[in-house]
């Protein structure tokens, strides 16, 4: 089922500066035109089953979890289906450059689990010139892990991240959705069966595994999709990939690590992020607390800041005792001036 969500996506675009401050009713009439301006926009589904795209509504960088709003043209092509390849030296040019998140895990989704990864990877992948525009929990089950990465290579993402489901048991089953949506067939790997077998042989000697010889479900683990690169595991024995998207050339890859915690972030830091992470473009965060000052109080200052700063993301999150507001952009130069209007315009004095 389709869930439609009502989101503010900017507000320069749902009232002009004038009115709303000095207006009798500000709230109703704020809600008036949210829901007007909703209305009135044309939804089409997107290619996942757990959102919709408001198409030609005001432009915002997407949120987790969900993808919503989306005016730039970019975003536009992405949901007619058309694809886009990137280089680092977009984001100079102004063509914003995206990670997906794909987390596979029945206990993600239960509870049991705290998707830790994601949020991990999300603050990693902050400061690249890669941020994070999309976080999805799906379930093992091979259809819907297929359709995640078939709508992420239709999409917008440069870098897909596929989490977890890697493992020796039957409920593992990323390996073969991956080769499933590449339309290739799952084929051992000598060098990583060689490092299984030594794995299993070194527990053997610890006296941790009963036999020194591999069983199915650690054989199992030995099977990639045809034609992925494998990248080292520096603590752990499931084999990371590197795969080009299909139709990106060497511009768009995607990425399937472990669900282990610790073998997930030490792949990112030693394989993925030197060579596939690099290069300029990465976004710069400042913030700054206000003491005492309820989170509402900065509603107009937020929207003459966005309306002044469109390539600056503006950011509130109330404290029990304050609230934050956090600034990011890409470019130094607006990101300082952005930051110097919000102090010169804040209703209250903030705790350097």
């Amino acid at each position: 089922m389709f869930r439609l969500e009502l989101m503010l996506t900017g507000a320069a675009e749902l009232y002009p500066r004038r009115s709303l401050p000095d207006h009798p009713n500000p709230i109703g009439t704020l809600a008036k035109m949210a829901v007007s301006q909703f209305r009135s926009q044309r939804l089409r589904p997107s290619r996942s089953r757990h959102s919709l795209w408001p198409v030609g509504a005001g432009g915002r960088e997407s949120g987790t979890i969900r993808t919503l709003g989306g005016a730039s043209p970019q975003r536009r092509g992405m949901i007619r289906g058309e694809r886009r390849t990137g280089t680092v030296d977009d984001v100079i040019k102004g063509t914003p450059l995206f990670s997906w998140i794909v987390a596979v895990g029945d206990e993600l989704l239960s509870g049991h689990t705290a998707d830790t990864n994601s949020a991990w990877l999300a603050s990693r992948l902050s400061g690249t010139p890669y941020p994070c525009s999309r976080i999805v929990v799906i379930p093992d089950q091979i259809p819907l892990i297929v359709e995640e990465l078939q709508a992420a290579v239709a999409g917008e993402a440069e870098r897909v991240f596929c989490c977890g489901g890697l493992g020796p048991t039957p409920d593992d089953r990323t390996m073969a959705a991956v080769a499933e949506m590449l339309g290739v067939s799952l084929v051992g790997d000598p060098a990583v069966l060689a490092r299984v077998r030594e794995r299993v042989a070194q527990r053997f000697r610890e006296g941790r595994a009963p036999s020194p010889e591999p069983n199915p479900g650690t054989l199992k683990m030995a099977l990639i999709p045809k034609g992925a690169i494998v990248l080292r595991n520096p603590v752990g024995g499931a084999p990371p990939l590197a795969i080009p998207l299909p139709g990106g050339g060497a511009h768009r890859w995607l990425f399937v690590v472990p669900g282990v915690p610790a073998e997930l972030q030490a792949v990112f830091q030693e394989e993925i992020a030197p060579i596939y992470l690099h290069g300029d473009g990465g976004r710069i965060y400042r913030e700054l607390f206000f003491p005492g000052v309820a989170e509402s109080t900065f509603f107009p200052v937020l929207t003459e800041l966005e309306a002044s700063y469109p390539q600056v993301s503006f950011g509130s999150y109330p404290q029990s005792d304050g609230v934050t507001i956090r600034v990011s952009a890409v470019e130094p130069e607006a990101l300082d001036e952005s930051f110097a209007t919000l102090r010169r315009l804040a209703p209250a004095v903030p705790r350097d």
